[in-house]
């Protein structure tokens, strides 16, 4: 068994029941038939939680069947444990985990190592989304923000604003406070762009155009290379959804890029942070783009 957790996707009218097989091995040859014993210890999801600044619920009992014993025969020196899924009508949609704990062994001289004991299973249950569920939303100057506003450090002209990116117009855009090759020093944080919707939604995706050639981009140098995706309910807890490389437009001036639709784990979000990782530009740390999109799911 090990620490880490393994996450399991579960969404609506999908898949509802499933075997969860848990690898059990000793580090020698087995000559012995024996048996362990595993109970589920909600103990482990609250170190977990506090470990991580994480907020997963305990999976319910009448989700779960946990077969509580595992045993090894003679000649083979790994077992399964199994856990039964059957995700209930009634579960809301969220996070979950199981924390399963294998605390005993019928050999009185085997030891159970303690930093390799337990199995925690993520259970992360979406509701399902059409994508003709879909509608854009109409982005407002008070319903973005970011880390990185140039204008928050320093002034400069106007072309380089953060509302650039809802004006309508790819000929101006919204390029982040930088730092290339270590200058300026003050200035070490990933660029992003946050949306606060005015409440909650099940799913959207987003869309972007990188700058035009007009508007100051001679060879696409400010360009995302790598978004990652962060949704958060609170606006102060935010979960990474997703990092997208593939298909961005690295270097191609004014062109678009839309992403494929995200369910939030926890179900629901009301802030989305689009964050870039690098640009193309070797050494800068910025983030240009012309125009963003949001398309959202009740």
């Amino acid at each position: 068994m090990r620490n880490p957790v393994t996450n399991y996707k579960v969404e609506e009218g999908g898949v509802m029941s499933f075997d969860i097989t848990i690898p059990i091995g000793m580090p020698m040859a087995n000559a012995w038939d024996f048996d362990c014993s595993l109970e589920v210890n909600p103990e482990l999801l609250t170190e977990y939680n506090e470990s991580n600044q994480a907020d997963f619920l305990l999976l319910p009992e009448n989700c779960y069947t946990l077969i509580p014993k595992a045993s090894f025969i003679s000649g083979k020196s790994t077992s399964n444990a199994t856990i039964k899924i059957n995700i209930a009508d009634d579960l809301k949609f969220g996070k979950y985990i199981l924390p399963v704990e294998l605390t005993e062994c019928s050999m009185p001289t085997f030891t159970i190592k303690e930093d390799a004991n337990s199995y925690l299973a993520a259970i992360i249950y979406q509701k399902h989304i059409e994508e003709t569920e879909l509608k854009e939303i109409k982005l407002t100057e008070d319903m973005i923000s970011s880390n990185a506003r140039t204008e928050d450090f320093e002034s400069l002209e106007a072309r380089t604003q953060l509302i650039n990116v809802i004006d309508g117009d790819i000929n101006t855009s919204f390029h982040s406070y930088w730092a290339f090759h270590g200058f300026p020093s003050d200035f070490s944080e990933l660029p992003y762009i946050e949306v606060k919707l005015p409440r909650v939604y099940s799913g959207f995706k987003f869309s972007y155009v990188t700058r035009t050639q007009a508007n100051g981009s001679n060879n696409g140098n400010g360009n995302p290379q790598e978004l990652n995706i962060y949704t958060s309910e609170d606006g102060v807890n935010f979960t990474l959804l997703n990092t997208l490389s593939d298909d961005l437009p690295l270097s191609e001036m004014g062109a678009t890029y839309e992403s494929g639709m995200m369910l939030p784990i926890s179900g629901l979000f009301r802030y989305l942070r689009i964050e870039s990782t690098h640009a193309k530009e070797a050494g800068l740390n910025a983030m240009a783009i012309a125009e963003l999109n949001l398309w959202v799911a009740e």
